[in-house]
Protein backbone atom coordinates (compact mmCIF):
# COMPACT_ATOMS: atom_id res chain seq x y z
CA UNK A 1 0.00 0.00 0.00
CA UNK A 2 1.08 3.50 -0.69
CA UNK A 3 -0.35 6.70 0.72
CA UNK A 4 0.27 10.41 0.52
CA UNK A 5 1.33 12.38 3.56
CA UNK A 6 -1.42 14.70 4.77
CA UNK A 7 -0.50 18.29 5.63
CA UNK A 8 -0.47 18.72 9.40
CA UNK A 9 0.24 15.02 10.02
CA UNK A 10 3.40 14.54 11.98
CA UNK A 11 4.67 11.49 10.05
CA UNK A 12 2.68 9.39 7.62
CA UNK A 13 3.55 6.04 6.09
CA UNK A 14 4.09 6.70 2.37
CA UNK A 15 5.24 3.33 1.01
CA UNK A 16 7.56 0.41 1.29
CA UNK A 17 8.11 -3.31 0.91
CA UNK A 18 8.59 -6.27 3.22
CA UNK A 19 12.15 -5.09 3.96
CA UNK A 20 11.75 -1.31 4.18
CA UNK A 21 9.22 1.39 4.90
CA UNK A 22 9.08 5.14 4.34
CA UNK A 23 7.55 7.80 6.58
CA UNK A 24 7.27 11.45 5.65
CA UNK A 25 6.49 14.67 7.49
CA UNK A 26 5.34 17.41 5.11
CA UNK A 27 5.59 20.13 7.75
CA UNK A 28 9.17 19.09 8.58
CA UNK A 29 10.10 18.15 4.98
CA UNK A 30 11.67 15.04 6.49
CA UNK A 31 11.73 11.60 4.88
CA UNK A 32 12.60 8.57 7.02
CA UNK A 33 13.66 5.21 5.62
CA UNK A 34 13.29 2.32 8.05
CA UNK A 35 15.11 -0.89 7.19
CA UNK A 36 13.73 -4.11 8.63
CA UNK A 37 15.93 -6.70 10.28
CA UNK A 38 16.13 -10.34 9.24
CA UNK A 39 12.84 -11.37 7.64
CA UNK A 40 13.45 -14.38 5.34
CA UNK A 41 15.91 -17.06 4.22
CA UNK A 42 17.82 -14.65 2.00
CA UNK A 43 18.32 -12.39 5.02
CA UNK A 44 19.57 -15.38 7.02
CA UNK A 45 22.23 -15.85 4.32
CA UNK A 46 23.15 -12.18 4.72
CA UNK A 47 23.41 -12.68 8.49
CA UNK A 48 25.75 -15.63 7.93
CA UNK A 49 27.97 -13.51 5.67
CA UNK A 50 28.04 -10.77 8.33
CA UNK A 51 29.08 -13.34 10.93
CA UNK A 52 31.91 -14.41 8.62
CA UNK A 53 33.12 -10.82 8.25
CA UNK A 54 31.85 -10.18 4.71
CA UNK A 55 29.90 -7.05 5.64
CA UNK A 56 29.77 -5.23 2.30
CA UNK A 57 29.06 -8.40 0.33
CA UNK A 58 26.31 -9.29 2.80
CA UNK A 59 24.28 -6.10 2.37
CA UNK A 60 25.26 -4.71 -1.06
CA UNK A 61 22.21 -5.92 -3.00
CA UNK A 62 19.72 -4.94 -0.33
CA UNK A 63 21.40 -1.54 0.10
CA UNK A 64 21.25 -0.90 -3.65
CA UNK A 65 17.53 -1.72 -3.75
CA UNK A 66 16.99 0.63 -0.80
CA UNK A 67 18.97 3.36 -2.52
CA UNK A 68 16.77 3.16 -5.61
CA UNK A 69 13.58 3.14 -3.52
CA UNK A 70 14.91 6.10 -1.52
CA UNK A 71 15.61 7.99 -4.74
CA UNK A 72 11.99 7.45 -5.85
CA UNK A 73 10.57 8.57 -2.50
CA UNK A 74 12.80 11.66 -2.38
CA UNK A 75 11.63 12.56 -5.88
CA UNK A 76 7.97 12.19 -4.81
CA UNK A 77 8.32 14.32 -1.66
CA UNK A 78 9.71 17.77 -0.89
CA UNK A 79 12.64 16.77 1.37
CA UNK A 80 15.09 18.99 3.19
CA UNK A 81 16.28 16.10 5.33
CA UNK A 82 16.51 12.32 4.91
CA UNK A 83 17.20 9.87 7.74
CA UNK A 84 17.81 6.12 7.54
CA UNK A 85 17.22 3.81 10.45
CA UNK A 86 17.14 0.07 11.03
CA UNK A 87 17.44 -2.76 13.50
CA UNK A 88 19.90 -5.66 13.29
CA UNK A 89 20.47 -6.46 9.60
CA UNK A 90 18.40 -3.38 8.76
CA UNK A 91 20.73 -1.25 10.88
CA UNK A 92 23.73 -2.62 9.00
CA UNK A 93 22.02 -1.73 5.70
CA UNK A 94 21.20 1.78 6.98
CA UNK A 95 24.82 2.40 8.04
CA UNK A 96 26.04 1.20 4.66
CA UNK A 97 23.65 3.62 2.94
CA UNK A 98 24.81 6.47 5.14
CA UNK A 99 28.46 5.89 4.42
CA UNK A 100 28.17 4.97 0.73
CA UNK A 101 25.66 7.55 -0.55
CA UNK A 102 27.60 10.53 -1.80
CA UNK A 103 25.15 11.56 -4.50
CA UNK A 104 24.96 15.31 -4.89
CA UNK A 105 21.17 15.15 -5.24
CA UNK A 106 20.51 12.50 -2.58
CA UNK A 107 22.28 12.54 0.79
CA UNK A 108 21.35 11.19 4.15
CA UNK A 109 21.51 13.68 7.00
CA UNK A 110 21.55 11.00 9.70
CA UNK A 111 21.57 7.27 10.33
CA UNK A 112 20.30 5.57 13.49
CA UNK A 113 21.21 1.87 13.68
CA UNK A 114 19.82 -0.23 16.52
CA UNK A 115 21.90 -3.33 17.42
CA UNK A 116 23.33 -3.64 13.88
CA UNK A 117 25.04 -6.91 13.08
CA UNK A 118 28.63 -7.37 12.03
CA UNK A 119 32.19 -7.91 13.12
CA UNK A 120 34.71 -5.13 13.78
CA UNK A 121 35.65 -3.53 10.45
CA UNK A 122 38.27 -0.79 10.15
CA UNK A 123 37.03 0.42 6.76
CA UNK A 124 33.46 0.75 8.12
CA UNK A 125 34.76 2.66 11.16
CA UNK A 126 36.66 5.08 8.95
CA UNK A 127 33.70 5.45 6.58
CA UNK A 128 31.43 6.35 9.53
CA UNK A 129 33.92 8.91 10.81
CA UNK A 130 34.22 10.60 7.41
CA UNK A 131 30.59 10.27 6.30
CA UNK A 132 28.55 13.38 5.51
CA UNK A 133 25.69 11.70 7.40
CA UNK A 134 25.70 11.68 11.20
CA UNK A 135 25.96 7.97 12.05
CA UNK A 136 24.53 6.90 15.41
CA UNK A 137 24.87 3.30 16.53
CA UNK A 138 22.68 2.29 19.48
CA UNK A 139 23.69 -0.88 21.33
CA UNK A 140 22.07 -2.76 24.22
CA UNK A 141 24.70 -4.12 26.61
CA UNK A 142 24.93 -7.89 26.34
CA UNK A 143 23.83 -8.11 22.70
CA UNK A 144 26.28 -10.45 20.99
CA UNK A 145 24.95 -9.82 17.46
CA UNK A 146 26.03 -6.18 17.54
CA UNK A 147 28.93 -6.44 19.98
CA UNK A 148 31.56 -6.01 17.26
CA UNK A 149 29.81 -3.33 15.20
CA UNK A 150 31.70 -0.05 15.74
CA UNK A 151 32.67 -0.98 19.32
CA UNK A 152 34.23 2.43 20.03
CA UNK A 153 31.67 4.60 18.24
CA UNK A 154 28.34 3.60 19.74
CA UNK A 155 25.90 4.66 22.38
CA UNK A 156 25.32 1.95 24.98
CA UNK A 157 22.11 1.24 26.86
CA UNK A 158 20.94 -1.19 29.52
CA UNK A 159 18.04 -3.58 28.97
CA UNK A 160 14.60 -2.05 29.50
CA UNK A 161 13.26 -2.22 33.04
CA UNK A 162 10.74 -5.04 33.24
CA UNK A 163 12.15 -6.73 30.13
CA UNK A 164 15.50 -7.86 31.48
CA UNK A 165 14.67 -11.53 30.81
CA UNK A 166 14.18 -10.88 27.07
CA UNK A 167 17.04 -11.16 24.60
CA UNK A 168 19.17 -8.02 24.56
CA UNK A 169 18.85 -8.01 20.76
CA UNK A 170 15.10 -7.25 20.87
CA UNK A 171 13.86 -3.76 19.88
CA UNK A 172 11.72 -3.58 23.03
CA UNK A 173 14.80 -2.42 24.95
CA UNK A 174 14.91 0.81 22.92
CA UNK A 175 11.26 1.71 23.45
CA UNK A 176 10.12 4.03 26.26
Amino acid sequence: RRGKAVEGTWYAYVGGTSTRGFWYSACRKHLVLSERGTADRQDLSRDALLALGAGLRAVADRAEASREALREQAYDHDCDRITATGHSLGGTVAVHLGTAMNDVDLRLAAVHAFNPGGLPDLSRSLACLTSAAEVHVHHIDGDLVSSGFLPFQRQRYARAVGSEALSSHRMVHFLP
